[in-house]
């Protein structure tokens, strides 16, 4: 008994699957025989992993797979004992599985990896049976989290510089201002500053955008981290002369297309923030402030973006057409010259 099959998926909103949205397709497998199933399953399958030194001769690994959304392929020819029976040939049915939203992002580090697979399950009746199962690797992006909102996001400090001969206080103060609680991959975000040099120095402001990556076994009677810090994008404003003061001074921070915010995974979490400095020249000490930011998509600002979301997903020529029309041009008569 063979039976081959695939998996096509539609074409999701700005190519990206994000939480809380609805993966669409259809399955198509042929049969070449009568066929009696007990169960035909898609399911959402989310695997994390990781592989680190935990301490100079240990060496730490830990595997995580979790079953996220199953739906069943329900046929009208179903027998008295509750099987699928199938007839040879070719078959094919549509799906759709919602995208939880408490669930981690793709994502893959240098120790660890979470990745998704859809999982179609062929299983038969007979206990000593043969099974069947066909996946197909897909990414997901997560969305922004209802609680963030569009409002701003602000941050000050004040650093007083010490004068060894003078009485004269020399200040500084910085205010930070962030348009939003969230970044977009693949876009920039806006930060807008209003500095007070009231000093002799000359000052300037860098931001950092920032990443830091945990991975826990949970599974152990230890708990092992590794934390690892990231620098992702760093700008710099123009220099602001002494004695000075500038109200609408901004940096855009570039964000790379390929990194998200990953959460609610119990292997490996990723959090971004932005650190904000104040760079005064030596022997003074730099001060900076950190704002969290979330990475992910904002899907309320696309939804004016269809593409080819509503568009029919169109399948490629399969296997077998692709063999018939190969053998119909194999057999064909060649015309004498």
């Amino acid at each position: 008994m063979g039976i081959t099959s695939e998996i096509f998926i539609q074409p999701p909103r700005e190519a990206k699957h994000v939480t809380g949205e609805t993966i669409q397709g259809f399955v198509r497998f042929r049969l070449d025989t009568d066929t009696v199933y007990k169960t035909i399953s898609l399911s959402l399958v989310e695997k994390g992993q990781c592989n680190f030194q935990a301490t100079q001769d240990t060496m730490v690994q830990t595997t995580e797979t979790i079953l996220v959304q199953k739906q069943y392929f329900l046929f009208d020819d179903v027998t008295e004992h509750g099987n699928i029976k199938l007839s040879a040939g070719l078959h094919e049915c549509p799906f759709q599985i919602i995208i939880p939203l408490n669930i981690p992002a793709s994502v893959k580090t240098r120790f660890g990896e979470i990745k998704y697979h859809l999982v179609l399950k062929f299983k038969r009746p007979e206990m000593l049976s043969w099974n069947k199962t066909f996946k197909k690797k897909i990414f997901i992006h997560p969305r922004v989290e209802s609680l963030l909102s569009s409002n701003r996001v602000s941050a000050s400090l004040n650093k007083t510089l010490c004068s060894l001969f003078s009485s004269k206080k020399r200040e500084i103060s910085l205010d930070a201002v962030l348009d939003k609680e969230f970044l977009n991959p693949g876009r920039e975000g806006q930060i807008s500053f209003a500095v007070k040099n009231n000093s002799d120095v000359v000052v300037s402001i860098k931001t950092e955008l920032l990443c830091k990556t945990n991975y826990t076994l949970p599974k152990s009677k230890k708990t092992f981290k590794k934390k690892k810090v990231v620098h992702f994008s760093t700008v710099e404003t123009p220099k602001i002369p002494e004695s000075s003061q500038i109200s609408n001074m901004s940096s855009m921070i570039p964000v790379d297309p390929d990194i998200c915010t990953v959460r609610y995974s119990n292997i490996l979490n990723r959090e971004y923030k932005l650190r904000v400095t104040l760079k005064v020249p030596c022997p003074h000490v730099n001060s900076s402030v950190e704002i969290p930011v979330f990475i992910g998509e904002s899907v309320e600002e696309n939804a004016g973006v269809e593409g080819e979301f509503n568009e029919p997903l169109e399948a490629p020529p399969t296997y077998w057409e692709s063999m018939q029309e190969f053998k119909a041009a194999a057999v064909a008569p060649q015309k004498r010259m």
